[in-house]
């Protein structure tokens, strides 16, 4: 009897591993299916995604050759009305006696928030107007054309800035000099700095009224006006050691450039900072974290 309950014992045994077997190879079975499911649905996404990618670059390819040149011809600050008036010139492959011409925040053409003017054709073909723009330096912005076309409106982008202040008419191009640091004195010295400006279209142009400021630990601690160098057009500077600021280890130093355009709209553009530390030469140099002007409106 002993070896009969042995033998049904194994007999069961085996029933079972053959049933676990038996489950084991249906879940491969569903799970190669679920799988196989799933590889489908990637490859026709695939080629879903790959459909649109091609229709989005044939539409880009479709706009892009129907604008052979863009430029911003000149841009004027309005200080009454805090606005950039920006002249614009467009070469487009079109029929149309005029276009709108939009400058909008991007991906918000359609909103009220946008900024239009008319583009007129000229006997070249190239289609010139003026849109006046609200300025705020740190918003991006987008130029198109808009026509209409078949009874739909239609949009043709021209050009795209990432920051207003890339069209301020008067932008800081060159800043070099040098500078002292006595530490037996605790004096900072700003020797023969030479600067130069240009507007956004990189042509060469001249600043007003500029004038050297210190900052020490944030607050204003000196300031001078700087001279026209009368050798060269369009470069500043300012004489020999007549800006000096006091300061002890721990300090920092900030040396900021003040100008204006004509136009009343005044601007401070960050030159360099410095950290002070302890020995003969140490004023460690650093460069602005941002470059960009800030601005201040005539009251």
């Amino acid at each position: 009897m002993e070896k009969n309950r042995v033998q049904v014992g194994t007999a069961a045994l085996c029933a079972v591993l053959l049933a676990a077997v038996l489950w084991q190879g249906w879940r491969i079975s569903e799970l190669e299916r679920t799988l196989s499911g799933v590889q489908e649905a990637v490859i026709s996404n695939a080629d879903s995604t790959s459909e649109q990618l091609y229709d989005l670059y044939s539409r880009f390819e479709a706009q892009r050759s129907l604008v052979s040149a863009f430029e911003r011809a000149g841009v004027r600050v309005n200080a009454e009305e805090r606005t950039l008036s920006i002249a614009v010139s467009a070469a487009l492959a079109l029929d149309e006696e005029a276009v709108e011409i939009r400058a909008y925040p991007p991906g918000l053409e359609y909103r009220s928030y946008r900024w239009s003017g008319t583009a007129v054709r000229d006997q070249e073909g190239r289609y010139t107007g003026t849109v006046d723009v609200p300025l705020d330096s740190d918003k991006a912005l987008e130029f198109a054309a808009f026509f209409h076309e078949d009874g739909r409106e239609r949009k043709v982008l021209l050009d795209r800035v990432d920051r207003m202040a890339e069209l301020l008419p008067v932008q800081l191009n060159f800043a070099e000099g040098s500078i002292h640091y006595d530490e037996d004195l605790h004096l900072f010295y700003w020797i023969e700095w030479a600067f130069a400006f240009e507007d956004g279209s990189g042509d060469a142009v001249e600043a007003e009224d500029l004038t050297l400021r210190v900052y020490r630990n944030g607050a204003l601690a000196a300031e001078n006006a700087a001279r026209k160098n009368e050798n060269e057009e369009g470069h500043y500077w300012d004489g020999e050691e007549t800006l000096r600021v006091s300061c002890v280890p721990g300090d920092r130093i900030e040396f900021r450039l003040a100008y204006g355009d004509g136009s009343g709209l005044r601007y401070e553009t960050p030159i360099r900072w410095w950290e002070i530390g302890v020995g003969p030469y140490h004023a460690e140099e650093h460069m602005p974290e941002d470059a960009w002007p800030v601005l201040t409106w005539p009251e």
